[in-house]
C-alpha cells in the first residue's frame, strides 16, 4: 500500500477528533521547536543543541504528517521491525509456522489521542496497510516517571526513598492524567523534570528504560497484526503457554499472547541496538536487565495512572484489556522461563516497585482529603505551548 495512503488516512482520523494541529504552519512549528530546544538546553548543558536546518526539516515532518509526530517513536520503528523480522524467522524454524510481519510501506506508526492507556493496532481502509496509533503523550509520561524514580533515589540507599519526591510524583502524575482525559496534545510540551538532579548512572538508566517501554508498545501492536487480532477474515494464532490459552476470554487471551510475543521480539530489538552500537555505555548484563524490567514497569505506569483518575480495583478488572497486575504476573513468569538472571532482575526492581507503591498510597490519599482538587492540571494545546516552554524557561538560571 503506498505510503502517502497510510499517511492521508492517518490525518483524517486525527481530522475527525477535531485536532487543530494541521493548521499550523512550517514556521509556526519553527517557533515552538526552537523553544523546546532553550528549554531541553536549559535543564541539561550537556545535551547538544539542534541546527536551524534540523528544525526546519523537523517541522516540515510536523507539517506533513498533521502535527502529532514523535521523533524517538519514529526513531524506534525500523530497527522494532528488524528485530521482528530476525524473530519470527527462527520461530518460523523452531515451531514450523509461518508468521510474517508487515512490510515497512504497509505500515504507518503515529502518535493519536487514543482511548487506550498504550496504543493500537488497525487495518487501513486499503488493504494491506495497517495503523499503529500510540497514545499521544505515552512518551512525556514514561520519560517523567523514569526521571522521577531516578531522581527519589537516593545514592547508596535506593529503599531510602525521600518524600518530596513521592508528593511531588504523586502530583504530577495526576497532572499528566487530566491531561488524558482531556485528549490534548503532547506535542512539543516537555516534561516538568531537570536532568540537572539526576546522577549520570540514573539518567542513562532512565533514558534506556524510557526506549525500552516505547520499543515494547510498538512490539505489541505489531504482535496483535502478526498473530491476526481483531482481523474477521482471518483465524488469529494461537500464541504462549497453556495459561494464556487456557483463558475463558478471548480478549484477554489475545492481548497476553501480544505481550508473549513482544518480549521476545524486545529481545532481538536488544541484540539488533548492541549491533549497530546504539545502547548506552554500561555493562551488557546490567542494561538487559533493565530492558526486561521496561515491560514490566510500564505496567506499573499504568496502574499509576488510573490510581490518578480514581479507576477503582473493580473498574479496571471488567475492563475488556486484563488488569496490568495480570499482565505484569504472565511476564515475569515467562522471563523465569528464559532468562538466569531473572534474580538479579528482580532485586534491580525492588526500589521502583517500592516508588511506585508509595505514589499510589499518596494518590489515593489526596482522593479522600479532597487535595487533589489543587493539582493543576498540565496544558497541552498546541497554542499553549509556546506560553508554557517560557514559564519553564523562565524557571532557570541564564
Amino acid at each position: 500500500m503506498p505510503r502517502d495512503q497510510l499517511i492521508a488516512e492517518y490525518k483524517n482520523l486525527l481530522s475527525e477528533r477535531g485536532l487543530s494541529l494541521c493548521n499550523t504552519d512550517e514556521d509556526r512549528w519553527v517557533e515552538i521547536l526552537s523553544c523546546t530546544e532553550e528549554v531541553k538546553h536549559a535543564k541539561a548543558t550537556d545535551v547538544p543543541a539542534h541546527d536551524e536546518n534540523w528544525l526546519r526539516a523537523a517541522a516540515r515532518e510536523l507539517v506533513r504528517y498533521g502535527g502529532i509526530w514523535n521523533f524517538r517513536i519514529q526513531n524506534l520503528v525500523p530497527g522494532v521491525i528488524l528485530a521482528t523480522e530476525r524473530c519470527l524467522a527462527e520461530l518460523n524454524i523452531e515451531e514450523k509456522m509461518n508468521l510474517r510481519v508487515p512490510s515497512a510501506d504497509d505500515l504507518f506508526v503515529g502518535e493519536f489521542p487514543t482511548d487506550h492507556f498504550n496504543a493500537v493496532a488497525k487495518r487501513a481502509t486499503s488493504d494491506p496497510g495497517y495503523l499503529i496509533l500510540i497514545n499521544s503523550g505515552l512518551c512525556e509520561l514514561l520519560a517523567v516517571i523514569c526521571q522521577m524514580i531516578s531522581i527519589a533515589q537516593p545514592p547508596g540507599n535506593p529503599d531510602c526513598l525521600q518524600p518530596a519526591c513521592v508528593t511531588a510524583g504523586a502530583r504530577s502524575i495526576i497532572g499528566l492524567a487530566r491531561k488524558y482525559q482531556t485528549r490534548s496534545s503532547f506535542v512539543a510540551v516537555p516534561g516538568g523534570w531537570t536532568s540537572s538532579k539526576m546522577r549520570p548512572f540514573d539518567h542513562v538508566i532512565s533514558d534506556w528504560m524510557h526506549i525500552s517501554m516505547l520499543a515494547f508498545v510498538i512490539s505489541h501492536e505489531l504482535s496483535h497484526i502478526i498473530l491476526r487480532h481483531g482481523d474477521p477474515s482471518a483465524q488469529p494464532v494461537p500464541w504462549g503457554g497453556p495459561a494464556i490459552l487456557s483463558l475463558p476470554s478471548k480478549k484477554w487471551r489475545e492481548e497476553l499472547s501480544a505481550d508473549a510475543l513482544a518480549i521476545l521480539i524486545l529481545q532481538f530489538w536488544c541484540a539488533h541496538s548492541f549491533e549497530i552500537g546504539r545502547v548506552p555505555s554500561l555493562p551488557q548484563n546490567i542494561l538487559v536487565t533493565y530492558l526486561l524490567f521496561a515491560p514490566v514497569f510500564f505496567f506499573d505506569c499504568e496502574n499509576l495512572l488510573k490510581s490518578a483518575l480514581g479507576c477503582s480495583q473493580e473498574t479496571r478488572s471488567t475492563s475488556e484489556h486484563p488488569t496490568a497486575t495480570m499482565r505484569q504476573r504472565f511476564l515475569l513468569d515467562q522471563l523465569r522461563c528464559f532468562t538466569p538472571e531473572h534474580r538479579i532482575f528482580v532485586q534491580a526492581a525492588r526500589s521502583y516497585r517500592l516508588f511506585f507503591r508509595r505514589i499510589r498510597t499518596t494518590i489515593n490519599q489526596m482522593w479522600k482529603d479532597g487535595s487533589i482538587s489543587q493539582v493543576e492540571t498540565r496544558c497541552g494545546d498546541v497554542d499553549d505551548a509556546k506560553i508554557y516552554m517560557s514559564k519553564l524557561l523562565s524557571e532557570y538560571p541564564t
